[in-house]
């Protein structure tokens, strides 16, 4: 968690005044992380560098997906270096 409404004593995220969190996750080849979605969310997910793919979709640096009506969102580094993502989680 890089951003939300709100921190718990051990997490260190910037503090925003909306009801969203922001994510950041740098992949491996193959790697996969998985976030869970809560009833009426929908998220954007940027591939910032490299290759991902979101739910089976590919994406290269600079491409960007909204996603909704999804109950898990399953990121994972793709090509030779793998990617790193940013995930919105909006209201």
């Amino acid at each position: 968690l890089l951003a939300g409404p709100e921190a718990s004593s051990d997490e260190r995220v910037a503090i925003i005044n909306q009801y969203a969190r922001l994510f950041v996750a740098q992949l491996d080849t193959e790697e996969c992380v998985r976030h869970a979605m809560g009833p009426g969310r929908y998220a954007w997910v940027q591939a910032v560098g490299g290759d991902c793919s979101v739910n089976g979709c590919d994406l290269s640096a600079g491409d960007g997906a909204a996603c909704g009506s999804e109950a898990e969102l399953q990121v994972v580094g793709r090509g030779a270096e793998g990617g790193e993502v940013l995930v919105f989680d909006l209201n």
